[in-house]
């Protein structure tokens, strides 16, 4: 019995864990969770607490916590070893357990700011794919073809989000790109299904100037550089340098606001 109690209320923790990450942080399928070893950390928290936060800012700064171990691989390493700290720094009596939680990362890491060269992988597989994901979802990212924001609320519960290559690959296979760099994570953004359809494989310099005249804001939402010499093929290497930097700042304007409970609901 105390057996299927435990279980019980494991359960009830990462169910509630898995709805805060969603709703809160856009994260809300699987090809798109990270960390998934960091939420029995996260689920203890919530355990101890009667399943409540006090307040958003708790709720939003354990989510920071949750953010910076993706992107640095918290969990990627001996998970065991390393999910025994973060449930001490949990269960310590005194203090603040989420300062804590972030120390741990810190010892770890040293900086969590995030700079430019962080965005510089390529694939879906790569640990910031999802936290651009993330961004379109919480930032205020518009769909192109409608002015609509790519929230889950305007786009409905079962609807998805399509990868588009700002760069169509095959522009930039014809230039001569490599792989890697056709797939740069900074070559990627989420579009609505009918959106990315109709721009299909046009040249961004053909196809950007267009969008952003019928949907003012739109394109720029999605941390492009509107420098149209940029939207240039030869220019490519630049438009992804200077998209980093943006993609970077973006990141940490949006920790800092879940850090210090800024965050709009």
């Amino acid at each position: 019995r105390t057996r299927a109690r435990t279980r019980e209320r494991a359960e009830r923790a990462i169910d509630k864990i898995l709805n805060t990450v969603a709703s809160r942080l856009g994260l809300d399928h699987g090809s798109v969770l990270p960390a998934v070893y960091a939420m029995p950390a996260m689920a203890r928290y919530l355990s101890d607490r009667d399943f409540k936060f006090a307040d958003h800012r708790e709720r939003d700064r354990l989510l920071y916590w949750y953010v910076q171990s993706a992107m640095w691989g918290r969990y990627a390493g001996p998970t065991e070893t390393v999910l025994a700290q973060d449930l001490q720094a949990i269960t310590a009596p005194g203090g603040d357990p989420i300062e804590r939680l972030i120390a741990n990362l810190r010892q770890q890491r040293g900086d969590l700011r995030v700079q430019p060269g962080d965005f510089r992988s390529w694939s879906r597989g790569a640990r910031f794919y999802p936290i651009l994901y993330m961004l379109t979802r919480i930032d205020g990212a518009r769909d192109w073809g409608t002015g609509e924001r790519l929230d889950r609320h305007a786009l409905g519960k079962h609807t998805d989000l399509e990868i588009h290559h700002i760069f169509p690959k095959q522009v930039l296979y014809d230039a001569g790109y490599a792989r890697a760099e056709v797939n740069a994570i900074a070559n990627f953004t989420f579009l609505s299904l009918e959106t990315n359809r109709s721009i299909s494989a046009t040249h961004p310099r053909e196809y950007l100037p267009r969008l952003m005249a019928r949907h003012p804001g739109a394109v720029e939402s999605h941390w492009i550089p509107v420098d149209p010499d940029l939207w240039e093929s030869t220019r490519y290497p630049d438009f992804l340098e200077r998209r980093r930097t943006m993609l970077a700042d973006a990141t940490n304007a949006l920790l800092d606001r879940l850090l210090h409970g800024d965050q709009p609901e």
